[in-house]
């Protein structure tokens, strides 16, 4: 019985392995216009069509998308503060609910934002809201959207580490997103850090010090990935692993997650297909994930922590009928899981698994007693590196972690894969 249920363990384990990312969009959403996720569980979307007098449908679950229930007709430009407290801006007026959608109430008149082109973020260490759009600029609220106040500096893709301590970017002499921004004061002033030849696409800040920071086409036409450990004074690029993945120029990283300053995910866009990257060493090197087989074009991540991440598909696009949800960080590096084949399976066995203290690795061909074995821990970490010496390798794990870790061996014939359980 026991035997069985381990099986049964092994089994259960690796479908959630493979399954990394969930579908949990509404069944017939279309096109995307504006999301929010509250949290993990929580999450706001309208959706339609672009055509003339089509219906549109703002829509909430509250269970992570196993149900979905229509709240309002329409809503464009919302921010929810809860489940069911938030605002949206509507025709230069900021309208607020209480109870889910069921009744707004007028609570301020503003700048008048394009419909749909309003970009709000919330400083979360004071609640302190901002608004960035083309026509109004940047203006502040800090009672929660019932007024506002214009500032000078126009500063869009803003990010607060600390609750005074904030980045962003606005437009430079081309018209672009070129000019990087800092605050000291919560966002009340900005000064402007540096200028960059090329556009910023997105940044990220982990603390008030190290941040990263996407821009469009700089290495050989492709998008590249900075870092900064000086508060943005300095950047250097990250982009090991990625900088040569599909040799085509063409490749796009539309956005970035970290949920520390080690652990970070990035979405690349290569002819027209999502990969996925993820750091575990702070952007020294990065590993495609395995799990490819999006059915829609994804852009946006929303991260809570290092297991739960959503992931948004690109808004107004023509199919966008996918929201995508993780609770493993995305699952696994591919390198990890490459195919075994029966050649080299016939070459290798491991045992005892599970293991308290040692593995054995038995090698029944001569010829490949000198390769090497490296094992890998379940966020795809190398671990261990050890050379097979004899016909029978032990290897000591007892000083690892209860878990569960994975044996590679790579040789000329292919690669062999063992899970083992550390008991």
């Amino acid at each position: 019985m026991k035997n069985y249920l381990f099986i049964l363990f092994i089994l259960t384990f690796n479908f959630n392995l493979y399954s990394q990312w969930a579908d949990i969009a509404p069944e017939n959403m279309s096109e995307l216009f504006e999301y929010q996720a509250i949290d993990i569980n929580t999450i706001y979307l309208t959706y339609g069509t672009l055509a003339p007098n089509a219906k549109h449908y703002t829509v909430r679950t509250l269970n992570a998308g196993q149900t979905w229930d229509t709240i309002s007709n329409y809503l464009y430009d919302f921010y929810f503060f809860s489940k069911d407290t938030g605002i949206y801006l509507y025709k230069r007026n900021t309208y607020r609910t209480n109870d889910g959608c069921k009744t707004f109430s007028k609570t301020s008149t503003l700048y008048a934002p394009t419909p749909g082109m309003a970009f709000l973020t919330k400083n979360k260490f004071n609640g302190n809201l901002f608004m960035y759009s083309n026509d109004s600029g940047l203006v502040k609220s800090t009672d929660t959207g019932r007024t506002w106040k214009k500032l000078t500096q126009s500063v869009a893709g803003l990010q607060f580490p600390t609750p005074n301590v904030g980045y962003g970017y606005g437009k430079g002499s081309t018209h672009k997103f070129t000019s990087f921004y800092k605050t000291t004061d919560g966002g009340n002033n900005w000064q402007l850090v540096q200028e960059f030849n090329n556009a910023i696409r997105t940044i990220r800040f982990v603390s008030k010090d190290v941040g990263y920071m996407t821009r469009y086409y700089t290495y050989y036409g492709h998008d590249s990935i900075f870092k900064t450990t000086d508060g943005g004074v300095n950047w250097t690029a990250v982009m090991n692993g990625i900088n040569d993945v599909q040799g085509v120029l063409n490749e796009r990283l539309y956005d970035m997650y970290f949920a520390n300053e080690n652990i970070g995910w990035v979405n690349l866009i290569s002819s027209g297909k999502n990969y996925i990257y993820k750091t575990t060493d702070g952007g020294k090197w990065w590993q495609k994930l395995a799990f490819e087989n999006f059915s829609c074009a994804v852009a946006k991540f929303k991260g809570f922590d290092s297991n739960n991440i959503l992931l948004f598909p690109f808004d107004c696009a023509y199919i966008t009928n996918c929201l995508y949800r993780t609770t493993n960080g995305g699952g696994e590096n591919s390198s990890i899981f490459e195919t075994n084949n029966s050649k080299i399976n016939k070459d290798y066995t491991i045992y005892p698994n599970p293991t308290k203290s040692t593995i054995t690795i038995e090698c029944r061909n001569k010829n490949k007693m000198t390769t090497k074995v490296k094992i890998y821990d379940i966020q795809g970490k190398l671990i261990k590196e050890q050379q097979l010496t004899l016909d029978k390798t032990v290897i000591d794990i007892k000083d690892f972690s209860k878990g569960i870790y994975f044996v590679k061996i790579k040789d000329g014939d292919g690669v062999f894969v063992e899970k083992v359980v550390k008991n």
